[in-house]
């Protein structure tokens, strides 16, 4: 009798599962990811329902529904009608009125935004301070300087503005008509002097609007007729008569 050949079991290899594709995560995962929730969430209901790539949210008070946003989400509660007024105060007292330092601050970043003037109103050249990050003391400032929007105004010494309303008043052709040549280069001459520089200024500022400030041509000009009319009075008074050489009349 032969004897029935033994054969081995036959070794059964489970098949080695296929890798599935990893999808890369959407920006709203990623945004997810490693952010703690925002406080305000508790009031919402979370809606992916119309557009998975953007987050929309709910109010549970109301149901009203939007693409979630921080602000946006504090401005409805605030607004609410239907929800119960304490929430609201608390709302406005916790996230409207907290520190600027808070880890929430985008908040009040995008509340500061809406109270900023047009971007027209600001000068497009104009450099950002430079700020170093913390920590690195080592850091210096680019050397650059902000850019002036508009040029500023010519700073003049009182002596300087003085002269000029001075010259204003002797090239006015009344001055003229009133004193003749020769009045006026006698009263040019007068005051070129610096003993009668003094006397000068008194005469103009008292001829200005606004005595208590710098003459100016353009916005605090000395009235030419009252200053010619100070100056003959001292004339008359005798207040000139130190002056070297024969006097002459007007």
């Amino acid at each position: 009798m032969m004897a029935t050949p033994a054969y081995a079991p036959a070794h059964h290899h489970a098949p080695t599962p296929t890798a599935l594709p990893q999808h890369p995560p959407t920006s709203v995962e990623k945004s997810k990811v490693g952010r703690k929730r925002h406080n305000i969430w508790e009031y919402f209901q979370e809606d992916s329902s119309t557009n998975p790539k953007r987050t929309r949210c709910k109010c549970i008070y109301c149901g009203h529904s939007f693409f979630s946003d921080c602000a946006r989400m504090k401005k409805h509660i605030i607004g609410c009608t239907n929800c119960p007024e304490a929430i609201r105060n608390e709302v406005h007292d916790e996230f409207l009125q907290a520190d600027s330092a808070d880890a929430n601050g985008r908040f009040k970043r995008s509340m500061a935004m809406a109270d900023l003037p047009s971007v027209a109103t600001y000068d497009a050249s104009a450099q950002v301070p430079y700020a170093a990050p913390k920590g690195d003391v080592s850091a210096q400032p680019p050397n650059k300087k902000l850019k002036a929007t508009t040029p500023p105004p010519l700073q003049k010494t009182m002596a300087e503005a003085v002269w000029d309303c001075f010259l204003h008043i002797v090239n006015d052709p009344t001055t003229e008509d009133r004193l003749g040549i020769q009045g006026v280069k006698k009263m040019v001459s007068i005051f070129k002097q610096d003993v009668h520089r003094e006397s000068l200024r008194a005469l103009l500022l008292l001829a200005c609007s606004h005595p208590d400030k710098l003459p100016s041509i353009s916005t605090n000009r000395p009235h030419g007729a009252k200053f010619i009319d100070a100056y003959m009075r001292q004339l008359q008074f005798g207040l000139f008569d130190v002056l070297p050489g024969p006097q002459e009349t007007v």
